[in-house]
C-alpha cells in the first residue's frame, strides 16, 4: 500500500540524487508511475530547520510541513512512523489522514523523548506521550 523510504533510501529506490522538495516530487513521481503504488519520501535528512515529507500516490500528491526539531534521540523515529501509519490504516482512515495522525504522534514522540539520557549515542524517542490514544 505504502512504502515510506527516507531521503538516501529514496535515491538508491528511484536511482535519481534528492536534495530538495522538487527533486523529491521527481523521484516520487518515478516511483508510483513505475511501480503503480504509493510513497511518502521522508525528508528529515534535507538541509534547513523545516522538514518535508512527501506523500505521492497515483492520484496526488501531498507535502508535509514542520519545524525540525533538535534532538540526539531519533532512534526508530521511521520505523516507528510507519507503525504508527499502518495503525490508523487498520483502523479505516484514509491515507492523507493516517499520516497526518502518524505524524502528530512522532512530533508528539519526539518531543517527549528529546531530553532522554538512555544510553550512548542517538537515543530513542519517547513511545508514550500524551497523544498516545489518538493511533
Amino acid at each position: 500500500t505504502l512504502i515510506t523510504p527516507n531521503i538516501d533510501e529514496a535515491t538508491v529506490l528511484t536511482g535519481k540524487s534528492i536534495r530538495d522538495i522538487r527533486e523529491m516530487q521527481e523521484a516520487a513521481k518515478i516511483w508510483t508511475d513505475n511501480f503503480h503504488t504509493d510513497i511518502l519520501i521522508k525528508g528529515g535528512h534535507l538541509e534547513g530547520d523545516i522538514m518535508f515529507d512527501l506523500l505521492c500516490t497515483t492520484e496526488f500528491m501531498h507535502i508535509y510541513k514542520e519545524r525540525k526539531i533538535e534532538s540526539s534521540n531519533l532512534h526508530g523515529t521511521g520505523c516507528t512512523l510507519s507503525s504508527a501509519i499502518a495503525t490508523c490504516l487498520a483502523k479505516g482512515y484514509p491515507i492523507q489522514k493516517s499520516i497526518q495522525c502518524a505524524k502528530t504522534y512522532i512530533t508528539e514522540a519526539i518531543m517527549a523523548g528529546k531530553e532522554l539520557h538512555i544510553g550512548n549515542g542517538n537515543g530513542p524517542l519517547w513511545h508514550f506521550p500524551d497523544s498516545i490514544a489518538q493511533i
